[in-house]
């Protein structure tokens, strides 16, 4: 979902340090919640402080989490990336403490990682996404936060192991400050930040691969999320609201449609986000760090050209939301 986050930072200096996100949709084996039943459904949102809060699906206005995975144990600094496997298991980037880590289904309190994903070069890990195998993809964010330093790239994980085993990386990748998705074919989507290309690269591609296709967006120079799937790339920044692409666009290429901040949605400083295509028309969830609030966001139309219908709004002291990083559905 990313976004060059500083922890404990303005808005101001937050936008000065850059964009973040490639993420979720409910229909993609790129999603991070993949497709079936999930033992434990919520809405899981990262958290500046550390903590990771879990809200009822049906959460609105100024309610409490249902779960929330916090304290020295957890080892969390600056949790952003954030995926569910089928387990329920809740695996998270953090960027900070340069670790990504794996805690069990129904994780609740100040609870101790299951386990930790590591790779020679995988500094500062930002955001990650979980494949229909529970195969988990994780990039880098090198040049930002306290922890910079390390490799520029994806890692991939093979399901249930900490060692990564194969990396997409070198100067044919175009990668600059990727953010990683999956589409529904399982292509990997890459949006670099401050207006960089947003990349496609084959399923499975590893090593120094070029991108099958790729397009710089004509909005969105300050990218904060994206999300892939359902034919559409969708990317959030603090100028635009959402831009939706299509999937297929290739050179400068303008968005189809924008979901801009108004009266009924009032966008502040979008982070990470996720698409419900399993709804129709698609629901879209919203972490919006300067807002302090998550917004559930009922579209109309039909993809690409997607408005906004109602939105429904957790926020509030109760909530305990601190910056929130990122969110996803898990159902």
């Amino acid at each position: 979902m990313t976004r060059r986050f500083v922890l404990v930072a303005t808005v101001a200096a937050i936008a000065a340090c850059g964009g973040d996100q490639v993420r979720h949709i409910a229909d993609a084996p790129h999603g991070d919640a993949p497709p079936g039943a999930a033992p434990y459904p919520g809405i899981y949102v990262t958290n500046q402080d550390g903590a990771i809060a879990i809200f009822d699906l049906d959460g609105s206005g100024d309610v409490a989490p249902i779960r929330t995975i916090s304290g020295a144990a957890t080892g969390l600094q600056l949790p952003i990336g954030l995926g569910v496997d089928h387990q329920g298991n809740v695996y998270t980037a953090d960027r900070i403490g340069s670790t990504v880590s794996a805690f069990p289904p129904g994780s609740t309190g100040n609870i101790s990682p299951l386990r930790t994903l590591t790779a020679p070069g995988m500094l500062a890990p930002e955001t990650l996404a979980v494949d229909v195998d529970d195969d988990i993809f994780i990039a880098t964010c090198p040049s930002c936060g306290q922890s910079s330093g390390g490799d520029i790239g994806v890692f991939h994980f093979a399901a249930g192991s900490s060692a990564s085993d194969s990396n997409l990386e070198g100067s044919d990748t175009g990668l600059t400050n990727p953010y990683v998705a999956l589409d529904s074919d399982r292509n990997l989507v890459v949006a670099n930040a401050f207006g960089g290309l947003v990349e496609t690269f084959a399923a499975g591609a590893t090593g120094d691969a070029a991108p099958i296709r790729s397009f710089t967006p004509s909005g969105s120079q300050n990218t904060q999320a994206v999300v892939a799937g359902g034919g559409v790339i969708l990317l959030s920044s603090p100028s635009d609201g959402i831009d939706i692409y299509d999937a297929m666009a290739t050179g400068t290429a303008s968005p189809a449609a924008t979901i801009a901040p108004s009266a009924m949605l009032p966008i502040s400083y979008p982070a990470g986000m996720y698409l419900d295509v399993a709804s129709s028309p698609p629901v879209l969830y919203l972490a919006d760090y300067g807002a302090n609030a998550i917004y559930v966001i009922q579209t109309a139309g039909t993809l690409p050209q997607l408005s906004v219908a109602s939105v429904r709004t957790i926020t509030g002291a109760s909530t305990t939301l601190d910056g929130p990083l990122d969110v996803i559905l898990a159902r």
